[in-house]
């Protein structure tokens, strides 16, 4: 069984069940939803298909790539999302976030099932989900300010790390594997103004990308 659920300004919540029914609850930024065959697939945010990550993604492309690729289907995939997927005819599950963890998932099992969703609050308020303080991860928010992935600041309850993925079956789940990692190749005989281009380049190209899916701001008092 699979259990699943999705917090926003109203809420929802999501369900997928061992015998395949589904049910979303709430009123406002559903997550979205397709299936084929037997697959299901549910996602937030704004994932984009390619080498680069320049192609905006329809959910059922990325549906039947992560159906006939599993995991691997993942490092073709940019943009910010999150996603959960769900393959009844293997009775097996994906949870997934973007690159650099814009969104996040946290999960944790419950009574044979495997419970998830985009925050904290939203997962410990799902039936049968203990909210039981860890001594680890209350020092790790002491001392770092803040708990680091794949621990939260509750027992059993874990968290996806950017650019990784977790894979479930029977209500259990694997550790956290990566997908993506980030790369630094420096170039010494670059000179400074193309270098100068090249940044100028990737800005616009980085906020064209994001205007065209959402709204967006800039924080004024911020620099390079």
């Amino acid at each position: 069984m699979l259990a699943a659920s999705h917090s926003s300004a109203g809420g929802s919540t999501l369900k997928v069940m061992s015998h395949g029914a589904l049910a979303v609850f709430g009123t406002e930024r559903r997550p979205v939803l397709a299936e084929y065959e037997g697959f299901m697939l549910a996602i937030v945010g704004h994932p984009r298909l390619g080498q680069n990550g320049s192609r905006s993604a329809d959910p059922l492309q990325l549906l039947r790539a992560l159906r006939q690729e599993g995991s691997s289907a993942l490092a073709n995939i940019g943009g910010d999302f999150s996603l959960a997927a769900w393959d009844s005819h293997r009775q097996c599950g994906l949870l997934a976030v973007d690159r650099i963890g814009v969104h996040q998932l946290v999960y944790g099992q419950v009574d044979g099932a495997l419970a998830f969703g985009t925050t904290l609050d939203t997962l410990t308020g799902f039936p049968g989900v203990r909210r039981e303080l860890s001594q680890q991860g209350l020092f790790d928010y002491v001392f770092h300010h803040v708990s680091p992935g794949p621990r939260t600041v509750f027992n059993d309850l874990m968290r996806v790390p950017p650019g990784h993925c977790v894979e479930f079956s029977s209500g259990a789940a694997k550790p956290p594997t990566a997908y993506w990692s980030m790369r630094f190749r420096e170039e010494r005989h670059v000179s400074q103004e193309a270098l100068e281009n090249e940044l100028m380049t990737l800005l616009q190209s980085a906020v064209r990308e994001s205007s065209e899916a959402a709204t967006t701001g800039a924080f004024l008092s911020g620099g390079v």
